[in-house]
């Protein structure tokens, strides 16, 4: 959330599915649904890193990519992600980041990531 002049702005990111799997060495499809709803402000750009989370500590594994804001229907994002460089135990982290036509920037963590 982000309050700017006393208005607040929230940023909604959801995937479209309850839970996300990732193949490693393989392409997974990932959709998510992102919307700036409070004053429903144009989304100018979104890009997403992937981390390995470790306790308190996170590697770095994909830097930011963008994701084309181009293909878009009903605010459902979708582009495809192949992870690499973990192992099945490892738990990851996907971060994207959203600026709104405005600039303001928001940040929102996704973890509900398993690797298979």
């Amino acid at each position: 959330m982000s309050n700017f002049m006393g208005t607040e702005r929230m940023l909604l990111v959801n995937s479209t599915t309850s839970q996300i799997f990732l193949q490693i060495d393989n392409s997974t499809t990932l959709s998510f649904y992102i919307k700036e709803f409070a004053n429903d402000t144009v989304i100018q750009s979104i890009d997403y890193k992937v981390e390995k989370v470790s306790g308190r500590t996170t590697t770095l594994i994909t830097d930011w990519t963008s994701v084309s804001i181009t293909d878009v229907s009903d605010s459902i994002y979708s582009f495809d992600y192949t992870l690499s460089g973990v192992s099945t135990t490892d738990n990851v982290q996907l971060v994207f980041k959203v600026i709104d036509a405005d600039g303001i920037e928001y940040f929102k963590t996704i973890n509900n990531i398993s690797v298979i």
